[in-house]
């Protein structure tokens, strides 16, 4: 498969919400291994408290869309970008708001992500191996042009990033951008003993 997410929207969706989630591991066969993927006009989406990790293409991605909400994610690791837009269009593309994004080595902004209307505001950035970059400038200088005031670089801390242990140690700077932390050990499939157990196995509906 290509084109694909850990979660995908499609159209006018307003009142969706997709809240406490773990999306990992999405890798397609070709291009689009995208975590969160709002897709194809999709508007009104409120995408929180998901942690997304080890994407091939970007833990978030909006093909095109109008007015979507993503706000205190944790997105790690994805190898091509972190964040990824495709259209640009004259309408408020989505607003992304007290996120931590944590990568190494490769880059921040995926196609068209830094040419958006997108309301970047309050989000904690940090790149393990070099100065997190956005699209040329300096954060800085990225909020001197009226994107992301109140965000941060800094290390958010997490407890062990290398073996995918996210929670955040005390004393965290993401408290500073008004992340609030959530129990992502919680995500998984509700209901009947036998539907739970089921979803562990991996066996397909008969």
């Amino acid at each position: 498969m290509a084109d694909m997410g850990g979660i995908f929207t499609l159209g006018n969706s307003h009142g969706t919400v997709i809240r406490n989630n773990i999306f990992r591991n999405s890798y397609s066969y070709a291009y689009g291994g995208w975590g969160m993927y709002t897709d194809e006009r999709s508007e009104g989406v409120l995408m929180e408290n998901n942690l997304v990790y080890d994407t091939k293409d970007g833990s978030f991605h909006q093909h095109y869309g109008k007015e979507n909400f993503i706000r205190n994610n944790i997105l790690c690791f994805s190898e091509q970008h972190q964040v990824a837009a495709t259209r640009v269009e004259d309408h408020l593309s989505f607003t992304f708001e007290r996120n931590i994004v944590y990568y190494t080595k490769s880059k921040l902004f995926g196609i068209r992500a830094e040419q958006l209307n997108i309301d970047w505001k309050s989000n904690l950035w940090w790149n393990t191996a070099v100065p997190v970059d956005f699209a040329g400038k300096t954060h800085e200088q990225w909020v001197e042009a009226g994107k992301d005031v109140g965000g941060l670089i800094a290390d958010p801390m997490f407890v062990d990033a290398e073996r995918r242990d996210f929670r955040l140690k005390p004393g965290s700077p993401a408290e500073k951008i008004g992340f609030v932390p959530f129990d992502f050990s919680q995500a998984g499939v509700y209901g009947d003993v036998a539907w739970i157990e089921r979803a562990k196995s991996g066996a397909t509906a008969k």
